[in-house]
């Protein structure tokens, strides 16, 4: 085997490939060419708070480059359900100006997430474990043990469905305690408000001071806050946790509450 070339990327989770070499000579011939290449996942350390996706910073290098006679500045475009056929794992991206998408390589950079648990190799994508292997199966149960089976913590779910609510401010959905953990809170229906997070100071961690977050990872209360929005074009917000410190989950409402659903773990026998 050679040595492992440079990971794909820095942060974020890449991807790490080496290759042996084969001669026809040796006794049974050559495997297939996939057998005589390996992967591994490497940086797996988040990206520093507020960074773009490994996605959409592909998609911006394309910006000063003329298509159809013209500059634009390209996002990522994500498949929904009326184009489920679309390759994950190619860089598909939407010009801010004019509102369509296109096709501007036929693969992502190794390393670029495709889906909640899946990551781009050569052009497919391919399912990693919370054990960091990839094509690996397991997953962290809702206690954040990895392969483990949930029965460490108690599961609280619950919605945010008060129509009552102030339109041009901050609305308090929810205050998640210290030592929460596996944190999820997304809209029930894409909607024009913005989900906002700030820590037990009241510092604002995503989406404050009335001003959009970029999607991204914001470091906060002693966790990373992934920050996305869906294929239905729902806000999510995560964190693995365990929270250090507790959080207050807010509403800033620039249309009416369509609700709000948010679940997180605590451990057994905890406050909820």
């Amino acid at each position: 085997w050679e040595r492992w070339e440079s990971c794909s990327r820095s942060c974020g989770g890449g991807i790490a490939r080496r290759r042996r070499e084969c001669s026809e000579s040796e006794a049974g011939g050559c495997e297939p060419d996939t057998a005589n290449r390996e992967f591994r996942l490497c940086s797996i350390r988040p990206c520093s708070q507020g960074s773009n996706s490994f996605r959409a910073v592909q998609c911006s290098r394309y910006d000063d480059k003329l298509y159809d006679g013209k500059y634009h500045t390209w996002i990522p475009y994500i498949s929904n359900n009326q184009n489920p056929k679309l390759n994950p794992c190619e860089l598909f991206c939407l010009s801010s100006e004019e509102s369509f998408y296109r096709s501007l390589s036929p693969s992502v950079i190794d390393g670029t997430r495709c889906g909640s648990d899946g990551i781009c190799v050569d052009g497919q994508c391919r399912p990693f474990g919370c054990d960091g292997i990839l094509d690996s199966r397991k997953r962290f149960d809702e206690c954040g043990v990895c392969g483990g089976d949930s029965s460490t913590c108690i599961v609280i779910l619950n919605e945010f469905l008060d129509t009552n609510v102030r339109i041009g401010e901050y609305n308090a959905v929810a205050r998640i305690l210290a030592g929460s953990q596996n944190l999820r809170v997304s809209e029930n229906v894409a909607t024009t408000n913005y989900l906002a997070v700030a820590d037990a100071n009241g510092v604002f961690i995503v989406n404050g001071n009335f001003r959009p977050s970029s999607p991204g990872s914001y470091e906060g209360a002693g966790t990373v806050f992934q920050y996305s929005t869906d294929a239905s074009g729902k806000e999510v917000i995560t964190a693995a946790g365990p929270l250090r410190q507790s959080v207050v989950i807010s509403l800033w409402c620039r249309a009416g509450n369509q609700g709000i659903s948010y679940s997180y773990a605590r451990p057994t026998g905890s406050v909820p």
